[in-house]
């Protein structure tokens, strides 16, 4: 009977799929019945109360659909398989909640990023022949890293011309090669 809250799994299969009135009055029944996954819901997954009704809401949607389509088999009971579909939710609702974006970074995240600033400068300046003198004493690797990086390629480019794994290999290699270059210029600058 639709007034009691023990309706076998059965019952409630034939009345939503038969459609009309019933389905709608089973439809609320069965909604009703399992709002305490709601209250009950894992708290590991630090959902609102609202995200959390929401997540049932999508998962008795789900197991709606599944049922009048004929997707859900009957291999465990309803309640079961919404409890199964509402912890999924939860889940998807986590993960989305807890998901940093971080866009890729061009340097090591605490370090100051100035050898592009660097670079330009260097260039800038009349001393472009002893720049050339300084990145052929660093080694050619490093050598042609600065000069693709002081062009504009970005660490993706730079890392597939060159052949490194990723584009933070890339950087890191490039910030090593950066430091060796002003060492190189520091010891014709301050001697000492």
């Amino acid at each position: 009977m639709l007034g009691q809250k023990t309706v076998s799994d059965q019952e409630l299969i034939q009345a939503l799929k038969s459609g009309g009135a019933a389905k709608e009055r089973y439809e609320y029944l069965l909604y009703r019945l399992h709002m305490d996954f709601v209250r009950k819901r894992p708290r590991k997954y630090k959902l609102t109360d609202e995200e959390a009704r929401d997540a049932y809401t999508d998962a008795f949607l789900i197991v709606i659909d599944h049922i009048t389509s004929g997707r859900f088999r009957g291999e465990s009971s309803i309640k079961t398989y919404l409890s199964r579909i509402f912890r999924n939710k939860c889940v998807d609702r986590a993960r989305k909640n807890s998901t940093i974006k971080v866009d890729w970074m061009d340097e090591f995240p605490d370090l100051e990023d100035t050898s592009k600033d660097f670079l330009r400068k260097m260039i800038g300046e009349e001393m472009v022949a002893g720049l050339r003198k300084h990145l052929e004493a660093i080694g050619e690797k490093c050598k042609e890293l600065l000069l693709l990086s002081g062009s504009g390629f970005s660490p993706q480019e730079v890392a597939e011309k060159m052949g490194f794994k990723t584009p933070k290999s890339a950087s890191s290699q490039r910030y090593k090669c950066m430091e060796k270059l002003k060492q190189e210029i520091e010891k014709y600058t301050n001697p000492g």
